[in-house]
């Protein structure tokens, strides 16, 4: 029981505690009021809202879908350093990760390509709340394999301990 406790809470407070700081820090780059026209900016899936009247809830997201992004490369990070005990792979394997990856899955289909799907590019052709709905189901699937494959390997590292 305490070491399934350890891993599930390693996993969330490694992945999902830290996405709105990370979102915080890497939101400095998304302009909040922008100088062109809005229209030009906003595409699909999300600009219905922009058009209704809704801006705070296309912000908000549009930051939520950008912030599970980021929990996904910190969980593949964390991951990945399960398998290479090093400071430096723990540090750097996020944003290789995420580099690789969102390369390697270009050849998919759209609705799989990870680069259209962490900047919410419209890959359904659906409204905006299915996407939405897509987005998290997708980020959270890999973002629980990649938790799948931190437990084994924890696990197996635990097994092979001498006590």
């Amino acid at each position: 029981m305490v070491k399934n406790f350890y891993l599930l809470s390693k996993w969330s407070l490694n992945g999902f505690l830290r996405s709105p700081f990370i979102f915080f820090i890497l939101s400095l780059k998304m302009p909040i009021f922008p100088s062109e026209h809005i229209e030009s900016i906003t595409g699909p899936p999300f600009s219905p809202l922009i058009d209704g009247n809704f801006p705070i809830l296309y912000l908000i997201l549009k930051g939520f879908i950008f912030s599970m992004a980021a929990a996904l490369w910190a969980v593949v990070g964390l991951t990945v350093s399960a398998f290479i005990p090093s400071h430096f792979v723990a540090i750097a394997t996020p944003v290789i990760a995420s580099y690789v990856l969102e390369e390697f899955t270009s050849i998919f289909p759209k609705w799989l390509n990870l680069y259209l799907l962490t900047r919410s590019a419209n890959v359904l052709n659906q409204g905006p709340f299915v996407s939405f709905l897509y987005f998290c189901t997708i980020f959270l699937l890999f973002a629980a394999l990649a938790g799948f494959l931190f437990d084994y390997q924890v696990r197996r590292r635990i097994r092979n301990e001498v006590v």
